[in-house]
């Protein structure tokens, strides 16, 4: 990693892994009101949910090509949670 691009990629983990984290955390009032409606219902996504999405680049074995190194670094934190 060129010292040049530290920056823009700490900028680029920063806002995909730890904003989520923030974000989610802002939202939990919502999906815990969203939740209670229904609460004879099952667990599931019909009550309140939240989906986090990853991507082959975030895996350790698709990463023949090198690159994207901040992109990856937020896909594994995903993946591993």
């Amino acid at each position: 990693m060129s010292k040049r691009n530290r920056p823009t990629k700490h900028i680029k983990f920063y806002c995909t892994t730890t904003l989520v984290l923030y974000f989610l955390q802002a939202m939990l009032p919502l999906l815990e009101k969203a939740c209670s409606h229904d609460a004879k219902a099952p667990m599931g996504i019909s009550r309140a949910a939240v989906v986090n999405i990853s991507s082959i680049l975030g895996s350790v074995a698709g990463n023949d090509i090198g690159g994207m190194y901040a992109y990856r670094c937020s896909k594994v934190r995903i993946l591993t949670n």
